[in-house]
């Protein structure tokens, strides 16, 4: 059996509110985040989105919400002063603190558009900076911008330097703001769905976007509570924007995930999908999922859930948001339904959890499958049955 990586702490805030628990307690009493958007200055009447409710406004609204999400992480860690000294920091983003210049140009377009307004934020890298600087860790920034995969794969290599024994400890943070410009595209792309996301459903339209910041504190001690099994990432070069359409490339990586945990398919007990509620994307991760535990036909699959119903589609910082709020709710004793699905498609041959579902014990997977062929999947360990 391979060794894993302690998961030491977790913060979160997202739609559903502010702490872990928080989180957790929506989930399981199926309270939704998405709503129409009124914090953002530049959505339309009736648009769809699940943004966080801050007490700030402007530049501080995005720092409120990544040093919220640091301090629980770090409290939840129990660390004393010092100990972080070493550690690295892995972060997985697309936007950054780019939301500033977003609300900034808005205002100055709306002004005048003929305006040339310029970005003024410093980069992506700002995040993983400022986390540094809170938590006194002095170790290698990482900065990942891989799309929806982003701070998945931000997890995953934070796990490959603590098993390569180049790190103790690794901060790995997920952090994801509603841009304009990033709203505009997924409109373009007719990918957002005007009656909100519905993950695996047969009439999903697309996605909801969301927003939102996850940290997680890992550890070379894996001994308590559940721990980081493995993780695996992948690119997928089938498609400019997709994946292979028949789920071969996303069936092998979750097979070589497995097989490096020493693990098999009947030893996965759950698995949270990635479920962004699109045509294609759901078709596919539906025939993976199939394929590797259901091969034939042969078995009934583990239970399968989405929560991008319930806190939107929080981009690059689903692989770490989407994470934590799994495991708060696997600590709490229960993993979360479906928000979103009601009627099932029979082009998937998949029907995911609608209700809460006693946690069990064993191998959970959680997928995370993103645009252009990116892709990522980790193992976390759950131990026993969960109480």
């Amino acid at each position: 059996m391979t060794r894993g990586v302690g998961i030491l702490g977790k913060g979160l805030v997202t739609a559903l509110g502010s702490g872990s628990r928080e989180n957790a307690s929506a989930l399981l009493e199926k309270r939704g985040g998405i709503a129409a958007a009124e914090s953002l200055p530049w959505a339309k009447r009736g648009d769809l989105m699940a943004t966080i409710s801050s007490p700030m406004d402007g530049e501080e609204r995005s720092a409120w919400m990544l040093e919220r999400a640091l301090e629980e992480a770090l409290a939840s860690a129990g660390l004393g002063a010092g100990r972080l000294a070493g550690a690295g920091v892995f972060v997985g983003t697309n936007t950054g603190m780019y939301q500033v210049d977003d609300f900034r140009c808005w205002e100055a377009l709306r002004a005048d558009p003929s305006a040339a307004v310029g970005i003024r934020s410093r980069g992506l890298g700002v995040i993983g900076a400022r986390v540094a600087e809170l938590a006194g860790a002095k170790g290698p920034v990482l900065n990942i911008s891989a799309a929806c995969v982003s701070s998945a794969i931000a997890l995953v290599e934070a796990m490959r330097w603590i098993k390569a024994g180049l790190l103790d400890y690794a901060l790995v943070v997920g952090f994801e703001t509603i841009l304009f410009t990033s709203l505009s595209g997924f409109k373009a792309m007719m990918l957002i769905d005007p009656e909100g996301c519905r993950p695996f459903d047969r009439r999903r339209a697309g996605t909801t976007l969301g927003e939102g910041c996850g940290v997680m504190v890992l550890s070379k001690d894996s001994s308590g509570g559940i721990s980081l099994r493995g993780g695996i990432s992948r690119f997928d070069p089938t498609s400019v924007t997709s994946h292979d359409p028949e789920g071969g490339n996303g069936s092998a990586m979750l097979e070589d995930l497995l097989a490096a945990c020493g693990c098999g398919p009947r030893d996965v007990k759950a698995i949270k999908a990635h479920g962004t509620g699109t045509g294609e994307n759901d078709l596919i991760e539906a025939r993976v999922i199939k394929r590797v535990f259901s091969p034939g036909g042969e078995g009934a699959c583990p239970p399968v859930a989405a929560i991008k119903g319930a806190l939107g589609h929080t981009q690059g910082a689903s692989g770490v948001v989407e994470t934590a709020a799994w495991i708060a709710c696997v600590e709490s004793g229960f993993i979360p339904p479906t928000f979103g699905f009601a009627e099932a498609d029979p082009a998937l041959g998949l029907v995911p959890l609608t209700e809460p579902a006693r946690a069990p014990g064993g191998i959970h997977i959680c997928e995370f499958f993103g645009f252009g062929g990116s892709s990522a999947a980790l193992a976390l360990d759950c131990g026993g049955a969960i109480a």
